[in-house]
């Protein structure tokens, strides 16, 4: 009995130094759809705003977190988001691509030096079930690539949300 509380001490302990259970990435912008038309391969990344939360899963992994405490916290899905003060960096099968888009409000976007993108629609604010379409450089994204999305926000600098498609 010594003995377990001893390892169990040593192993909370090193709960500061490494997360048995890293937080879950928050998923609010989703990526709807990937469009590829002809063979030049155009590519056009469409985003959603979803105001549906995920589902909570009932495994041994999410009864572990919950009962250390590390529950997920979701994302505020009843936000309108100002574009200007997002970002984005995509990347293709797992590869950070070379695109600059340093704001998703399309006016603001066009006074940019950005590079590997043609054109946005972003309005001034996102909100739910909103959509915003980025038009790459062609031949961006192939059929049967991983597209990942990461949107930032610059008042919070942080990550605000991140998902995963294949194309």
């Amino acid at each position: 009995m010594i003995l377990f509380l001893v390892v169990l001490a040593i192993v909370l302990s090193f709960q500061l130094s490494f997360d048995l259970f890293p937080q879950d990435e928050p998923c609010i912008f989703e990526i709807e759809k990937v469009t590829h038309n002809d063979e030049k391969f155009a590519s056009r990344v469409t985003l959603w705003y979803n105001k549906t939360p995920t589902q909570p899963v009932d495994d041994v992994e999410s009864r572990l977190k919950k009962l250390f405490g590390w529950e997920r916290v979701e994302p505020d899905r009843e936000k309108v988001y100002d574009t200007d003060d997002l970002w984005a960096r995509f990347y293709r099968n797992g590869e950070l691509i070379d695109v600059k888009i340093p704001t998703l409000y399309t006016p603001n976007f066009i006074k940019t030096h950005h590079y590997g993108v043609q054109t946005t629609n972003g309005r001034k604010s996102w909100c739910q079930n909103g959509k915003i379409t980025i038009n790459f450089k062609d031949r961006t994204f192939r059929p049967g690539d991983t597209v990942r999305v990461e949107i930032y926000s610059k008042s919070e600098e942080r990550l605000i949300s991140a998902d995963t498609y294949i194309a």
